[in-house]
């Protein structure tokens, strides 16, 4: 029987671990510290005539933790082969792709043992061709790639070896800000690598990262490496898997991002059972509230994802549910804006209930729908005639009925308006656009929003046929 889930650490009461006496008992330290090195403690006789100096103080160690979760945490090795991408001109035959052959690593957690089972992200398998894990016992067994799923960046791997740890799952839920955690990965290669440090925000999204992004920012030591490692809480249990840094440098700089357990527990369970994430439609359209759209429907705050459009004969048409209204909360957890809202509903299955709270015309309300995978159209943006380069375009998002979906992030080409600057650009139907000048591009919305933008399209990265090409459209 498949083991993917987590021991609700609430159910269990309220214990305390080795680990957690030990950092109260750092506390009492520090309190302890400070207390003797007052002024009044100073010139305060001790009652017991004891010098305080001469007192054990309690000290605090993450060693008993790290070495119990160690074997669970894996390196992942990988021997690829990328294509570069060539510049495409229009009227010209597409140039053959140059492949360039590469080795790259990065972490992975055994999460079912008896399965071998392991976690890790979707980027550190990209492009490979062979893929082998190495455990801290020195074992080494090659791993086969169970599947990916491209908007959350999650992958399962699996390897055949006996004796495996596993590492328990936690409850990325029950987090709070301020609480410790420690980050067990393979830094820059440096196997069996661990940080510390503590939660610094949850929820976090438009990051530009994934589709669909529910971070939790840390700001223990994450680098190149860390990817698809371990964020574990004080009970030794896996919270997170550690998937992105700060932007600045590629390295390091105090943030560093996770995917929490409770959202990779879900797409990869359903990995394991189907080979890809299986997301389906609930029949609604959502954006975030704009100023203008909180005043008009009388909103205390822009808090929640506003619905613009209804399917016919979908779930949410079945439940009543009209235009305007909000969302504020899914399966109770609250919904801050329209990406928190697609993070928890992109690790939703076909046949999972979701309960959803609304704001109705400002009265509260709730609806439980079923995600269901009669999907109508995906969804459609266009660019008007006058936007350099790219005016004229029209784009679809890449629907779950596409053999491209969950494998690549971007918008495929519907097609383009005779005599418009998308029309001589180069692109053609079924160009998949994985970029737009130095612009991740993963949603239709980020096309509709070239409207509005300032800068000119240079530069258009797509993928044809499999192989990626670059449009410059400087011209």
């Amino acid at each position: 029987m498949l083991r993917w889930s987590y021991r609700d650490a609430r159910a269990a009461g309220e214990r305390r671990s080795p680990q957690r006496r030990s950092l109260l008992l750092a506390g009492m330290t520090a309190a302890t510290i400070m207390a003797l090195s007052s002024p009044a403690a100073a010139s305060s006789p001790s009652p017991t005539n004891a010098s305080p100096a001469a007192r054990p103080l309690p000290m605090v160690s993450f060693a008993p933790l790290v070495e119990k979760a160690l074997p669970a945490v894996v390196s992942v090795l990988v021997i690829g082969e990328t294509l570069v991408p060539a510049e495409l001109k229009p009227g010209e035959t597409p140039p053959a792709p140059e492949r360039r052959p590469f080795r790259s690593g990065g972490s992975g957690v055994i999460v079912n043992s008896s399965l071998g089972l392991i976690g890790t992200n979707r980027h550190v398998v990209r492009d490979a061709v062979t893929i082998s894990v190495r455990l801290q016992d020195g074992r080494e067994a090659p791993a086969k790639l169970l599947g990916v799923d491209a908007g959350a960046d999650i992958a399962v791997l699996k390897i055949d070896l006996p004796n495996l740890t596993e590492m328990p799952l936690g409850n990325s839920s029950d987090l709070r800000v301020g609480d410790f955690v420690i980050a067990i990965g393979n830094p820059f290669g440096l196997e069996g690598s661990a940080s510390a440090g503590i939660i610094s925000g949850l929820m976090r999204s438009d990051i530009g990262y994934d589709i669909y992004e529910s971070f939790i920012q840390v700001d223990a030591a994450v680098n190149p490496g860390n990817s698809g490692g371990a964020l574990v809480n004080l009970d030794g249990e896996l919270v997170g898997i550690t998937t992105a840094v700060g932007r600045q440098s590629g390295a390091s700089v105090g943030i560093g991002f996770a995917i929490p357990v409770n959202m990779a527990r879900r797409i990869g369970m359903q990995i394991y059972q189907h080979g890809r994430m299986r997301r389906g439609s609930l029949g609604l359209e959502t954006r975030d509230i704009s100023p203008s759209a909180a005043t008009e429907l009388g909103l205390p705050n822009r808090r929640g994802a506003l619905i613009t459009a209804i399917s016919p004969d979908s779930p949410a048409a079945r439940a009543g549910i009209v235009p305007g209204s909000v969302i504020s909360t899914i399966n109770g957890e609250p919904i801050r804006n329209n990406s928190d809202y697609m993070a928890h509903f992109g690790s939703s299955a076909v046949g999972e209930e979701l309960e959803l709270g609304l704001l109705v015309k400002g009265t509260p309300k709730t609806v439980k729908l079923t995600v269901t995978d009669e999907i109508g159209e995906p969804r459609t943006a266009s660019v008007a005639k006058s936007i350099h380069g790219l005016g004229g375009l029209v784009v679809n998002e890449i629907g779950p009925r596409s053999p491209l979906y969950g494998q690549v992030q971007g918008v495929v080409v519907k097609g383009m308006e005779p005599g418009t600057p998308a029309a001589t650009s180069g692109l053609q139907a079924g160009d998949v656009i994985t970029g737009v000048n130095q612009l991740n591009i993963m949603s239709a919305n980020q096309i509709a929003d070239l409207n509005r933008a300032d800068a000119p399209v240079e530069r258009v990265k797509i993928m044809r046929d499999g192989i990626p090409y670059i449009v410059d459209l400087r011209r």
